[in-house]
């Protein structure tokens, strides 16, 4: 499933370009989720429409965690839109609306145990 998930995204990423997007961006970097304490790693990319709408996808894979004989597996999604306000070329203040989504697999002796949370950007 998070394969296919992330083979999704990737495609989104790269083919959302060719449906007339001016410019975007793709980078990755480290993360660290204040809710797990945990350390993963970042996918990012940006896709500019004109010069006031953009659409900001990530995914957020987190390093397995083991406690005891819990092994614990967390990974987001998180897709945005932008709205750019300009200030004399200089600033920019940018509402963003977006979606999330978090999926938590806890593996005790062999057994998946898994838990999805939704959720809103703002």
């Amino acid at each position: 499933m998070k394969l296919k998930l992330l083979s999704l995204i990737i495609f989104l990423i790269a083919t959302a370009p060719s449906a007339d997007a001016q410019e975007y961006y793709l980078g990755g970097g480290l993360s660290y989720g204040s809710g797990i304490n945990n350390v993963g790693i970042n996918l990012k990319g940006d896709i500019t429409f004109d010069e006031q709408w953009s659409v900001s996808p990530s995914f957020n894979f987190f390093f397995n965690r083991k406690d005891g004989q819990i092994t614990r597996k967390w990974w987001s999604f998180n897709i945005d839109g932008h709205y750019y306000f300009d200030f004399d070329n200089a600033w920019f203040l940018y509402p963003l609306l977006g979606f999330n989504i978090g999926v938590v697999t806890d593996k005790v002796m062999e057994i998946n145990f898994s838990n999805t949370e939704i959720g809103m950007n703002l």
